[in-house]
Order: C-alpha cells, then sequence, then structure tokens
C-alpha cells in the first residue's frame, strides 16, 4: 500500500465515523496529524469542533417573522 492509499483509507475511515455536513479534507488532514493516525480521537476531536461552531451560529429568532 502506498502512502496516498493509506491516508485515502485513514481519510474513508474518519468520515465513516462522522455525520454531514462532513468537513474539508484539510481538516480531516490535521485532525488525523494532531492525533497520531488514530481515527477515534480525531473524530471526537472534530466533533467537539464543529459542535461548538454549532452553538455559536444558533439564532433566537428563526422564524420568517424575525428574518424578515
Amino acid at each position: 500500500m502506498s502512502v496516498d492509499e493509506d491516508t485515502e483509507t485513514l481519510i474513508a475511515l474518519l468520515l465513516s465515523t462522522l455525520d454531514p455536513p462532513f468537513p474539508d479534507q484539510s481538516v480531516l488532514l490535521d485532525a488525523l496529524a494532531n492525533c497520531n493516525g488514530d481515527i477515534k480521537a480525531a473524530g471526537a476531536t472534530i466533533r467537539a469542533v464543529s459542535f461548538k461552531r454549532g452553538q455559536k451560529r444558533k439564532r433566537s429568532n428563526v422564524n420568517l417573522k424575525g428574518w424578515l
């Protein structure tokens, strides 16, 4: 197996642990690198960051009247 195949396999395995919408490939690679290739740890890291970002985007007025 080449290095590219190993990386592609790790990315595919990592994506299989995440829910859509999926982050960019650079985010996946950074998480894998920071977690030394540990797929479970990388997934947990991405989910933690996504959860924090999701909280910031939450709006109190999500109905049409509040939007207009």
